[in-house]
């Protein structure tokens, strides 16, 4: 994980099984094959979906992105409103500085400062949302971050729900490279483990194919016109459920 906290998370079972498909060569040092990460990727997205399936609550990560999805809503909601300043005020002499402002106020205001691993994960997706944020079509917006005072750009709706979505799977993505890291040196300790990361990837691609979209909530036929960020605060335990294959029927996510 790159942290000093102890693992705690799941091992063995449907884990392990996944964890010796590196061992049988399927993911080689320099992973090319796109099948392979697939026939991996997918031992592994069954796993996640049948470990929180039976055991919801697995190292509080759940609750963790339950809360983080809030976070984040209120975090876009405040800078479409009141532009980048609302999570924190950007000092420094040159443009990188108030970027690297807003990224560490970005990602405090969605993470939190919890210190379990289920909040380093979310810390992690939260960093890959704020670059998304920057590195997006909305160049209006990474404007007003580098010269204070600019007039605010709102976030589209196209990008705000892929804010939404990308996040929850991001979240899945760290969780799944924790894993790798965790399972597969037990079980092949002199392995190289997924380098460039093209299983966790694809997971969390297979991931947001899952999660609802507030965008096309909101263009359904409905009596009431509702805000994009309160139709996504109805669908925060959905995404989250979904991204972890967590269903009320027992059945996971498909």
């Amino acid at each position: 994980m790159g942290t000093s906290t102890r693992w705690g998370g799941p091992r063995g079972g449907q884990w392990r099984q996944a964890a010796r498909v590196f061992g049988r060569g399927q993911i080689p040092i320099k992973p090319e094959p796109e099948h392979d990460s697939v026939h991996v990727g997918e031992k592994y997205l069954a796993a996640l979906h049948a470990e929180f399936q039976k055991h919801p609550t697995t190292m509080g990560l759940r609750d963790a992105m339950y809360s983080a999805g809030e976070r984040l809503i209120q975090v876009c909601d405040a800078i479409t409103t009141h532009g980048p300043t609302a999570v924190g005020e950007l000092p420094g002499d040159t443009p990188q500085e108030r970027l690297d402002a807003f990224r560490q106020n970005f990602v405090d205001a969605v993470a939190g400062q919890g210190g379990l691993l289920a909040d380093v994960m979310v810390r992690r997706a939260a960093c890959r949302s704020v670059e998304r944020l920057l590195n997006g079509d909305n160049q209006a917006f990474k404007n007003a971050v580098i010269h204070p005072g600019t007039a605010v750009s709102p976030l589209s709706g196209e990008l705000f729900c892929a804010l939404f979505r990308w996040f929850f799977a991001d979240v899945v993505r760290e969780f799944i490279a924790a894993m790798i890291a965790e399972n597969v040196k037990v079980v092949v300790p002199v392995l190289t483990l997924d380098p460039t990361g093209l299983v966790a990837h694809w997971i969390a691609e297979q991931v947001v194919a899952l999660l609802p979209n507030p965008c096309e909530h909101v263009s359904a036929p409905t009596t009431v016109l509702r805000p994009l960020s309160a139709v996504a605060r109805e669908l925060v335990t959905e995404a989250v459920n979904r991204a972890l294959g967590i269903t009320s029927d027992g059945m996971e996510a498909a």
